[in-house]
Order: structure tokens, then sequence, then C-alpha cells
């Protein structure tokens, strides 16, 4: 540690961060590098820690029931939802969306049962103009709550986030989660209005096999439909097969990590992870920026006097040495984000911190000219000297 106050040691580190900042601001645009950027722009620590946590193949949610409709009909849909009243659910979420009037008969028959079933919040999409919030759908209004299905990221790749409410000006949105929770757990829905997060982080919790799931075609012949329905949360929702990806997302639990290529969740199954958490309280806490930038720099300047040591001291092997300690180190840091995500439901992003280890040894060489030239012009103090190495 004798080189941890050094100034060459303090201009060094910094000398890192300007770097890193430098890269940041170059527009790389090499062909090259696609392929590598493809397959790397949707990986997260917290993607790394969902695919090895052992929570996801676990306990089945009781408190959600899922129906899937398949491709029925809007008569079927009705149909269901005058025989759901007669089973008392807690609450109903209907994540269909019903864009347009079709047939006048049916579509009245629908406006009837979704008007006369208690506790029916129903999904539509929303986006945001400047004369305010525009809502897709025309049997919002009979519904006893509305909620948007839209979720961050959606247009991009692995759905992460999702927010809990949207405002525009004095108006206020409620995520279709967000809206059924106000029905199911008053409490949950206090705890998750007092957080006043513009995003939360999904923690995903189930694949669907851990979730109660039914299908609309079979339940009048399933005579346990009552018991499984009464005063839970039932999900209306679509969920097809293994290959196909209408309404199906990119998520963590992809068993394909890297360069994902077939969605692996439904939107309803989504929602249901995102219910489970709401319940449950399992919230994902974010470190702050400051403090992950903070870590990072306190930790670069203690590797960087160690780095200044070994390139003193132990020249001759320094670069192997360092290359190895940097390879070691970036592993070390991802596994402890990945342990810190997994045990304290804490999202720690070390990306900083990793980036910059992986700098150093290299800022190091150009550091080491610039003291020198310094030294020669003007005299510049520096414990560089070429008759070390």
């Amino acid at each position: 540690m004798k080189y941890l106050f050094k100034k060459d040691t303090v201009f060094a580190t910094i000398a890192v961060f300007i770097v890193m900042g430098l890269f940041s601001l170059i527009p790389l645009n090499t062909h090259v590098l696609d392929p590598i950027r493809i397959a790397l722009t949707d990986i997260s620590y917290n993607d790394l820690s969902f695919d090895r946590s052992e929570k996801n193949t676990g306990q089945v949610d009781s408190n959600i029931v899922i129906i899937n409709v398949g491709n029925s009909d809007r008569a079927s849909i009705a149909n269901l939802l005058v025989t759901l009243k007669g089973h008392h659910p807690k609450v109903v979420g209907i994540d269909l969306l019903f864009l347009d009037p079709k047939d006048p008969s049916v579509d009245s028959l629908l406006k009837a049962s979704i008007a006369d079933l208690p506790n029916t919040v129903l999904a539509h999409d929303i986006r945001f103009t400047d004369g305010g919030p525009i809502v897709s759908g025309f049997l919002t209004p009979y519904a006893t709550a509305s909620g948007y299905i839209n979720f961050i990221g959606e247009r991009k790749g692995v759905i992460r986030h999702f927010s809990p409410f949207e405002a525009w000006k004095d108006t206020i949105a409620q995520s279709f989660p967000g809206a059924i929770i106000k029905f199911a757990d008053s409490s949950a829905f206090a705890e998750l209005k007092a957080r006043s997060h513009t995003a939360e982080l999904i923690n995903y919790t189930r694949q669907s096999t851990q979730y109660i799931t039914l299908d609309l075609a079979a339940m009048a012949n399933n005579q346990n439909v009552s018991s499984l329905l009464h005063n839970k949360i039932v999900l209306i929702g679509y969920i097809g097969g293994a290959n196909d990806i209408e309404d199906r997302h990119f998520t963590p639990l992809n068993p394909q990590f890297m360069g994902k290529s077939i969605p692996d969740m439904n939107g309803v199954v989504i929602h249901a992870n995102i219910i489970s958490m709401i319940l449950e309280g399992s919230y994902i806490n974010k470190i702050p920026t400051w403090l992950n930038v903070l870590i990072a720099l306190l930790f670069t300047w203690i590797f960087m006097a160690y780095t200044i040591k070994f390139f003193l001291e132990h020249h001759l092997w320094y670069h192997l040495i360092m290359k190895c300690i940097q390879l070691t180190l970036t592993i070390l840091f991802v596994y402890l984000g990945i342990i810190i995500r997994e045990y304290l439901h804490l999202s720690a992003s070390f990306s900083i911190l990793v980036v910059s280890i992986i700098l150093a040894v290299d800022v190091l060489y150009f550091y080491e000219a610039l003291a020198l030239w310094l030294h020669k012009k003007f005299r510049y103090q520096t414990i560089f000297n070429k008759s070390n190495h």
C-alpha cells in the first residue's frame, strides 16, 4: 500500500475514468463488432442471477389462477365471464385487447358480462401525446377498472422493468398489475404506491408452470373449477405453444442466455410474476448510481496502487500477472453482483468497476509515458523511472 497516496496513483486513477468517459463519447459503428454487440446488448447481472437461481422452479403461487383463452372468440369470452361470477373470484384481470367493435350482438353480450362481473380490470394500451394520454379499446368504460399493459423495453428486447403508474399533468394512469393489486390487497397496493418508483425491476420468481393454469376449452370438464377460482386473482389471457411467439416477450428466464432467438414468456405470465412480487413484497431495490460510482472509484484507486507496485517492482512479469488478476477480479465482481441480487434483493451494477479494472493496466502505460514527458519538459516529479524496468 506504499503507493496508495502517491500523486501518480491518484492521477492514473483519474486517467482511467477520463478514458472511460472518452470511450462513451465515441460513436462506435464498426460492423465487425455487431455480432458481439447484438449478443451482449440484453445481458445484465440480474439476468445471470435469474439464470442460476433455483427460485423459478419452486412453489406454485396459489393466489393466482391463469385462464388461457387460446383462440376463443368474443362470445366464448363473454360466457366465461358469466361463469366466473358464480365462482366468486377476488378480482378478474382481462389481459386481452378489444380494440374495435365487431358483431353488435356479441359485443353487447361482452359489455354486459364485463359490467356485471365485480372487480373486473380490463387491459389497455396507452400512449402519451401533447394532448394527453390515449387509451386503446372500446370496452374499458364497462369494467370496474382498467390498467395499461405496456412493458418498458418491449420494442427493444428483454422485459426487466415495469412502470406501476404513469403521470400526465394531474392524471395518474394505473398499470394492469397495479389496478389488480388495488382490489386484491390494499396494503400491498399502498406499499407499491409509497415506493414512488417510476420503474420497478421485475423479480421473476416463477415460470408459467408455477401458476395454476386452466384452458377455457377444458374448464367445463373440470369439477374443481369452483374451488380453484373462489377468492383468487384470476388472469384471463393468451398462452401459446413453445414456438408460438404471439404476445411473447424476452425475459431474464430465457434458457438461451446469449443471442436470444425465441421469446420465452407470454405477457399474462409476466403480469402474474409482477403481481406475485407485489403481494410477497419481494421487490428488488437498486443501489444508487452515485454509490456504484463511488465504489468503482475507491476500488480502482486501490487496484491502481497495486498495479503500479507490480509495474515498478516486477515489470518483467507485470503484464501476465495483471491480466490474470484482471480476469479473476472481473469474474469475482460479476459473481458478487449475482449473490447480492439473489440473497439481498439488491440490484448492484459493477459495470463501471469492471471496465475500470480492464482499462487500468493499459492506461498506466500511457500515463507513464505522459509522466516521463512532463518530467523531462517541466521537471514534474514522478515515481516512474526507466531504471526500474
